[in-house]
């Protein structure tokens, strides 16, 4: 195995010199601080930290939105089973709520951190893997490697570490390596909650994950006289805002809630997200900023259906067992699609996610509206949903 040091400097200087070319000097800056910080670390065998004969610990970064580690968490839930020794696994992220709710009462995670507050160290872990969309190992302890601690992590730690070197451009920032990533995946028939499983290791085509919550949180259903599987959800909104050309508009939602009620009159129509987002008119119920996150998954899996675009709660649905109408735009279905949802498209064009450094803020094609969001009109959505929910009516 590559020296990792080595190994790491190698990926660390083409992705700043990818990202700095137009300013040598920030580029050199960068280099020389990442070589200063990292230079002096010491094995982390060496460590008294880490007990010879203890269990193997691992730290998993994952970064992203909502959706992004909703995904990951299976991920981590496969790596858990994978090593088949003992193991403690950290997860570090930005947001503690989140990471902790996600990671509720699941026994292979044993901390959750925020990596605002604390940063793993290899004096701490004999692995640290960071994740977006693909795992990159930063860091593996000499014990890992050489199989001290299990041949599936050292074999794992090999694997990985093989593919980093072959695709370098999948783990550097910028929408170019996110477009080659997504791009080579689509070709190999993966699917954006396949897409970490290199070498297929994990075995996450077949695996599922279990969403769990506080049963307490029920407590809100009961308090608001919201009646389990009689009422819809509704979000309109991404971790960028409003204006975000993966969301339908607001026009459309409103009549879209206008049609359902002509149809299905006892259901109630709630809509959710954050404060910030914008009233959709004529829903029954708002609960925009009134929900923390156990409450939010409570709410989401007792709904008869969840309608919004390719988002975070769309992932976090999917994985409370329930099923969503999800508009799709910029980002593709045969990707972000959960089979047992209604994948709604107008097909205008292909998708164009991360073809260009601001497609999430203007259309390509018409800079004035998102044309494939746009095309999707009220009555074709109406036409989707109704058949889908007079069934789950039954």
């Amino acid at each position: 195995m590559e020296n990792l040091f080595f190994t790491k400097f190698k990926e660390r200087a083409f992705r700043y010199s990818t990202k700095y070319a137009n300013s040598p000097r920030k580029f050199i800056f960068k280099l020389s601080f990442w070589l200063l910080r990292n230079l002096f670390r010491v094995d982390a065998t060496n460590k008294k930290t880490l007990d010879p004969i203890g269990n193997l610990k691992i730290a998993v970064i994952t970064t992203g939105g909502v959706g992004d580690i909703m995904i990951n968490a299976l991920y981590v839930q496969q790596l858990s089973k994978y090593v088949n020794v003992k193991s403690q696994i950290d997860i570090y992220a930005h947001h503690k709520d989140i990471i902790s709710g996600i990671f509720y009462n699941k026994d292979f995670v044993a901390n959750t951190y925020s990596i605002r507050l604390k940063q793993p160290l290899p004096s701490e872990y004999d692995m640290i893997i960071e994740i977006s969309r693909s795992p990159l190992i930063t860091w593996v302890s000499a014990r890992a490697s050489s199989g001290k601690m299990g041949a599936e992590i050292a074999n794992y730690a090999g694997v990985i570490g093989e593919f980093s070197r072959a695709h370098p451009a999948f783990f550097q920032s910028g929408e170019l390596f996110d477009f080659i990533g997504e791009e080579y995946h689509l070709l190999m028939g993966d699917t954006r909650w396949t897409q970490a499983d290199i070498g297929g290791l994990l075995n996450l085509k077949n695996a599922s994950y279990a969403l769990e919550y506080d049963s307490s949180a029920e407590d809100f259903l009961r308090k608001n006289k919201l009646t389990p599987k009689r009422y819809i959800t509704l979000q309109r909104g991404s971790k960028t805002g409003n204006l975000d050309t993966k969301l339908w508009s607001l026009q459309s939602y409103s009549k879209l809630v206008e049609l359902l009620k002509s149809r299905f009159a006892d259901i109630t129509i709630v809509q959710i997200g954050r404060d910030s987002t914008f009233h959709i008119d004529s829903v029954d119920v708002d609960f925009r900023g009134k929900t923390n996150f156990e409450e939010l998954k409570a709410i989401l899996k007792n709904s008869l259906l969840h309608i919004d675009c390719e988002c975070g709660m769309v992932h976090m649905t999917h994985n409370l067992g329930g099923k969503s109408a999800v508009f799709f735009g910029p980002t593709a279905i045969e990707f972000y699609g959960y089979p047992e949802n209604v994948n709604i498209s107008s097909n205008v064009c292909r998708h164009c996610e991360w073809l260009v450094q601001n497609w999430g803020d203007k259309c390509l094609r018409d800079p004035k509206v998102s044309k494939c969001m746009e095309t999707i009109t009220p009555q074709f959505a109406f036409e989707k949903i109704a058949p889908a929910l007079e069934l789950l009516l039954k």
